[in-house]
């Protein structure tokens, strides 16, 4: 068996070094980009009846090249809300790209207003009512 040369064993040791500094600084973006979303509550309005709460929230993911959305929800008073759940099961009302500019508003106890700006790209989701057709919801595009 042929004896290691002091070169090859450093170039053994850099490979190693180089790999292992690949990998440690690959993590956090393979971790942003696989990894679950970001939720977050950003305001909740009770209607008049304090019967249900419309629920504006906003997802976030794919680390560097990321993007970010923003929802309506239309949830139960009486139970906690979960913007993971409701995302996942398509509950929500409402949804349009984190640039656009959003306002909404209780008409009545079943009739919920918004109104909001395209922003940069035009990916917007309209629902005229929620899953179980209690609450209607009207949009109105702002300029």
């Amino acid at each position: 068996m042929a004896a290691w040369s002091p070169r090859s064993f450093w170039a053994g040791v850099g490979v190693t070094f180089l790999a292992f500094f690949l990998v440690k600084a690959a993590w956090p973006i393979f971790r942003d980009v696989v990894g679950p979303n970001d939720y977050t509550v950003e305001r909740e309005i009770a209607s008049p009846s304090r019967t249900y709460r419309a629920v504006q929230y906003t997802s976030m993911g794919g680390g560097a090249a990321g993007w970010c959305q923003q929802f309506i929800a239309i949830a139960p008073a009486s139970t906690p809300f979960n913007p993971q759940g409701a995302t996942q099961s398509f509950s929500y009302v409402f949804s349009a790209r984190c640039s656009s500019d959003i306002a909404f508003e209780w008409a009545a106890d079943d009739r919920l207003r918004v109104a909001y700006s395209i922003g940069e790209g035009t990916s917007v989701t309209q629902k005229p009512r929620t899953s179980d057709g209690a609450v209607a919801v009207e949009y109105k595009l702002l300029p």
